[in-house]
């Protein structure tokens, strides 16, 4: 084929999908509309639906821009993880919380996690302390400066004993507040993981019902179960993991087929295959009835 021939195809194609690109763009604009309605509806009231909007079409706009027809992905599917990206990192900059506060929690977390699977009971203050390295005092002066940041208000603390019954130390420490973008992120995996708790076997099934719903420590489990303390931990520690990795496996298959966005009927343009279209279809969302910490064991 002469050098003229190609350069006149390779026009023509430029020009076609410039065309499409612009005519999907147009019909796109009720998909941008409905993710920022679909993520407004899980966010704190002081996030506006518009700002999501405003981000999610200039998303949109450098997709355009941006697009390759070469790399074999239709436009629709490559601006659809571009929008929901761009409206993820707006929410992102609206989390004011510093890393540091982040971390604390985290290890707060970690440290909680690690005296429950060790004892098998809810952590108290000199468990917590000793875990972290530090005295109950020091562990108070850390909880103080965590709440000066503006966390929270107040700080309780679990100081029963082992054979007393009273709550845990979780429920008592509060925590952090969730970003915007975490909000989102928690309502999608509390759904998922309602949904991986019935696939469970029966017997961890029951285990996590009696410790996170009716907050019955593992030697109670064990009694009503008719099995020792270790086999109940060993059976959480299973149901945990089997969750983890199953939720783990959700997210990779999401990774790799997130929905397009939804756009209205898309003309057909000639010499140029059009995406398929996808209605927006209404949110299936499922409310958790595990509570979110399911991984302070972990």
């Amino acid at each position: 084929m002469a050098v003229a021939e190609t350069a006149d195809l390779w026009l023509a194609r430029q020009s076609a999908d410039k065309e499409m690109i612009e005519l999907t763009l147009n019909d796109s604009l009720a998909g941008v509309k409905f993710l920022a309605g679909r993520l407004a509806n899980r966010l704190p009231a002081h996030v506006d639906v518009e700002d999501l909007i405003q981000v999610g079409l200039m998303g949109l706009l450098q997709c355009a821009q941006r697009y390759d027809s070469d790399r074999g992905v239709k436009f629709q599917t490559y601006a659809n993880r571009r929008v929901q990206g761009a409206m993820l990192d707006y929410l992102r900059s609206l989390d004011w919380s510093p890393r540091s506060v982040r971390k604390r929690s985290r290890r707060m977390a970690q440290a909680v996690a690690a005296v429950e699977q060790r004892t098998g009971e809810s952590a108290s203050e000199e468990e917590l302390a000793a875990e972290m390295g530090m005295s109950s005092l020091e562990l108070r002066e850390w909880f103080q400066d965590y709440c000066s940041r503006g966390e929270h208000s107040t700080i309780h603390f679990n100081e029963r004993r082992k054979e007393e019954n009273s709550e845990d130390l979780l429920a008592l420490i509060a925590d952090p507040a969730d970003s915007p973008e975490t909000a989102v992120e928690k309502t999608e995996l509390c759904g998922r993981l309602s949904q991986a708790i019935e696939k469970l076997p029966e017997n961890e099934r029951i285990v996590l019902q009696l410790y996170y719903y009716e907050q019955r420590t593992m030697r109670e489990i064990g009694r009503t179960l008719g099995v020792k303390q270790a086999r109940v931990s060993q059976l959480h520690s299973q149901a945990l993991r089997r969750l983890r990795l199953r939720l783990r496996r959700e997210a990779l298959a999401y990774e790799y087929t997130a929905p397009p966005i939804p756009p209205a009927t898309l003309p057909v343009a000639a010499s140029t295959a059009t995406p398929s279209q996808i209605a927006p279809s209404a949110s299936n969302e499922t409310h958790c009835t595990a509570p979110c910490e399911a991984d302070r064991a972990a």
